[in-house]
């Protein structure tokens, strides 16, 4: 099959990994794959195996499918020709402008199964995942001192939730808890979580990103507006404990068995849960090792064969 993605830019984004992931699986299949970007340039950050050409080429060559989940470029999808043209829904934020553009014709695709809790009056399927399981997974770390949560995300960015987790444990901070917090771009931190208990990376190797993960006690996830969360699954592939929001998690996190699940925006019951961990050993163990295997089945090569079955039933 001829598969194509049209995508705003290919930076260090966990959106854009999920397609480039795919598409090395699905080449190693035998299909041809190409992901469609402004400037038609590879990635730097991450190998790719398809092919990479600009925008504006997309017309020259009719696609079995045509796959695009971010606003900014589905007209392009309603435009180009196409066999089959799919609708990836990443979020709960972006259903709005989902509802302005999509056409009944779409083949609409949720990242995870909650999707169409929040787009409930459209037909679609769920193709959840995925997590490179070869490349996340627990590696020999030095041990810091403290009990050491891991957290995603700028604070100023309010959909990941950071904000939250600094709320929720700074007040533990005298006890022992360590925070690290990491991201892309550059992390302000606001003025009363300021000091020597936060720590901040920025733009981390993905090669050394395995290595975070296992030196973290708990990771924590406070996103509000997330399809799949990749740091949840890259965590639990590293057999890193979990306290999550339901936000990107619904096929990850299982209260209780694979994590700890808390509401959005609830610092108090975020704080309760690295403290229930933190005191419990045993369930920190368990939560790892079922999260681990849990994991296990959105590795990216799984999520290709679930996603060439459909294709080719589709078309």
């Amino acid at each position: 099959m001829r598969i194509a993605a049209l995508l705003p830019h290919l930076g260090v984004y966990g959106g854009v990994r999920r397609f480039l992931e795919l598409g090395n699986r699905l080449v190693r299949r035998g299909h041809r794959f190409t992901i469609y970007v402004a400037d038609g340039s590879k990635p730097a950050w991450l190998p790719f195996e398809g092919e990479v050409r600009p925008l504006d080429e997309v017309g020259a060559t009719v696609h079995d499918a045509l796959l695009c989940g971010d606003p900014s470029v589905l007209p392009v999808l309603a435009e180009a020709p196409a066999r089959l043209r799919v609708l990836l829904v990443l979020g709960p934020r972006y259903v709005k402008k989902y509802r302005s553009l999509w056409r009944p014709d779409w083949l609409v695709v949720g990242v995870a199964s909650d999707w169409n809790r929040y787009y409930p009056d459209v037909a679609g399927l769920t193709l959840p995942g995925g997590v490179n399981v070869e490349a996340f997974r627990r590696v020999p770390v030095e041990r810091r001192e403290g009990f050491q949560a891991l957290a995603f995300g700028r604070p100023d960015k309010r959909v990941k939730g950071s904000a939250t987790v600094l709320r929720a444990l700074a007040p533990l901070r005298r006890s022992g808890v360590r925070l690290t917090l990491f991201d892309r771009e550059e992390i302000r931190l606001p003025w009363w979580a300021r000091g020597d208990w936060v720590r901040t990376v920025v733009s981390p190797p993905q090669e050394g990103l395995p290595a975070l993960y296992s030196a973290a006690d708990v990771f924590v996830s406070g996103e509000v507006s997330a399809g799949w969360s990749n740091s949840v699954a890259e965590a639990m592939a590293c057999g890193t404990p979990v306290v999550a929001t339901p936000s990107g998690t619904a096929d990850l996190a299982i209260d209780g068995t694979t994590a700890i699940v808390v509401p959005p925006r609830d610092a108090k019951a975020m704080r309760a849960a690295v403290e229930r961990l933190r005191g419990d050993e045993g369930l920190r163990a368990r939560l790892a090792g079922a999260a681990r295997a849990h994991v296990e089945q959105f590795s990216w090569e799984r999520c290709a064969e679930r996603w060439e079955k459909v294709l080719q039933e589709r078309l």
